[in-house]
């Protein structure tokens, strides 16, 4: 009798470490997880937060008095520059906070030496990138929220139109970053500590590029042709037309939304895909850990 409660008792343990084992082999436990995981990581250093805030703040503050110093202070022209720079701005901070932070959490992951051991779990992998993102993002639209405050109290208003749609274009941009940082989030496996130069270097071209910060008329007609290759330029574009209420520049709203929409849906097929064979390439040659 005694022989039989201790087996089952072994029993019931051995299946108790096999469901704790694999319990975040399930997407939504691995993605609450990782959100729970990266939110404590946020909490954990205030002062940073804050400061974040204060240097986006700061950031905005300056564009916004560059802006008034080459337009006069009494012209609507104003209120229109600032808000085309403003609404570039925080297409720009959700494009950097996404797109290169997702990749660098890798690199962080490989840094401290944690990644082989998270690849060696049965965590999802698609819901542990996506929950990566998701604190970053609800991080950026407090940010953006703030920004939008500060430049209304320096300006004294800003031109807010369509916020129904230019919120459901926020959402479908959202969708496109993390698409093309499951890109990166590859790149950043094969090419290791070089990624934090392409980041570099990638943030920079995006900002132009995409001229988050002048209209497209402004660009050098023989930039052009970048523009229309770079995703983000039509979701810059849509989202500033609708908001300040003008015609969009890169192709009519109709086919802009079209557009839009279809990369909101391809890019994260694409980006995952290609982020699976990277993944498997360095499982492959055993450079997994490697920094």
């Amino acid at each position: 009798m005694s022989s039989s409660n201790t087996l089952q008792s072994e029993y019931q343990l051995i299946q108790l470490s096999i469901k704790e084992k694999y319990s975040l082999s399930h997407p939504l436990k691995a993605y609450f997880a990782m959100v729970k995981k990266e939110f404590i990581t946020l909490l954990r250093y205030p002062v940073e937060l804050i400061g974040t805030f204060l240097f986006i703040g700061l950031i905005v503050s300056i564009f916004i008095l560059a802006v008034q110093s080459f337009v006069p202070p009494d012209s609507n022209k104003m209120i229109e520059s600032s808000s085309i720079v403003l609404y570039g701005l925080i297409l720009y901070g959700m494009t950097v906070d996404g797109l290169w932070d997702m990749g660098l959490s890798i690199s962080e992951e490989r840094r401290m030496g944690t990644l082989e051991s998270l690849y060696l779990s049965p965590v999802n992998k698609f819901m542990n990138l996506y929950g990566r993102i998701t604190i970053t993002m609800f991080l950026s639209t407090l940010i953006s929220l703030f920004c939008v405050s500060i430049a209304w109290f320096i300006v004294g208003g800003l031109i807010i139109n369509n916020v129904a749609y230019a919120l459901l274009v926020i959402l479908l941009f959202s969708m496109m970053v993390f698409g093309c940082g499951l890109f990166f989030a590859g790149v950043t496996l094969k090419l290791r500590e070089l990624a934090s130069v392409v980041s570099s270097l990638g943030q920079f071209l995006v900002i132009i590029f995409s001229s988050m910060l002048t209209p497209f008329s402004a660009l050098p007609s023989f930039l052009l042709p970048i523009c229309y290759a770079l995703p983000f330029s039509y979701a810059v574009d849509l989202f500033r037309s609708l908001l300040i209420g003008t015609e969009t520049e890169l192709l009519p709203i109709f086919w802009e939304w079209i557009v839009v929409v279809t990369l909101a849906f391809i890019t994260p097929i694409l980006g995952y895909r290609y982020y699976l064979r990277c993944e498997k390439k360095v499982l492959k040659d055993g450079t997994l850990s490697q920094y």
